[in-house]
């Protein structure tokens, strides 16, 4: 299943690793492991005020995605996923 972080944008949701509040990124060792994604081009900015950071696991190559979503949203998002799947799986099951 593939999850939308915003902007018409969506990525595996298998594929993600974590999801950080951006304002919680704004100094230190993690001001530079976004500049250092960003000059590799590994970092994907979405539209808008960047809310929350998406790191994820793309083919054995990590890649973060700023997105305007916040983290709220996007765990809430996931949750919804993640029932569907196992309700998906457990009726699989049943039909066995």
């Amino acid at each position: 299943m593939f999850l939308n972080i915003g902007s018409n944008f969506n990525i595996f949701y298998e594929d993600i690793i974590a999801v950080i509040d951006i304002e919680n990124m704004k100094a230190g060792a993690n001001k530079e492991f976004i500049e250092n994604m960003r000059k590799n081009k590994n970092c994907v900015i979405l539209r808008g005020r960047s809310r929350s950071l998406i790191v994820a696991d793309k083919k054995g190559k990590t890649k973060i995605y700023l997105s305007s979503v916040s983290v709220k949203t996007i765990k809430k998002r996931l949750i919804f996923i993640t029932a569907y799947l196992k309700n998906n799986i457990r009726a699989r099951n049943y039909k066995k």
